[in-house]
């Protein structure tokens, strides 16, 4: 196998591969262990079967060029990814409270 270029649109693909466990919280993903990118890796392409015309195929208006833009126009990761921001940004915002009502009381 010889080795892929690496191109901006193939190492975010492996990036999103790599932190793919973070998109989805029901789904269980193994770790890889490798913190840096395979050297040798093929790229390629999904082809429908005729039996999947109407059940699980994407339209020309989902498809994307990258799995990146895919998951960037996915809808129900967006809720996901915004439900989590506003429950980190609430606890830390508790702690700052708590901090800021300690040095209160100090002074």
């Amino acid at each position: 196998m010889a080795t892929t270029q690496m191109t901006p649109e193939i190492a975010g693909d492996l990036r999103l591969l790599q932190y793919r466990k973070f998109l989805d919280p029901k789904q269980f993903y193994k770790s890889t262990g490798k913190k840096k990118p395979p050297k040798f890796f093929q790229v390629g392409e999904i082809v429908e079967g005729a039996s999947e015309f109407y059940s699980s195929r994407l339209t020309k208006r989902e498809r994307k060029q990258t799995m990146v833009d895919e998951m960037i126009d996915n809808e129900r990761l967006h809720s996901y990814a915004a439900k989590k921001m506003k429950e980190i940004q609430a606890s830390r915002s508790k702690v700052q409270h708590i901090r800021h009502k300690k040095r209160g009381a100090k002074r």
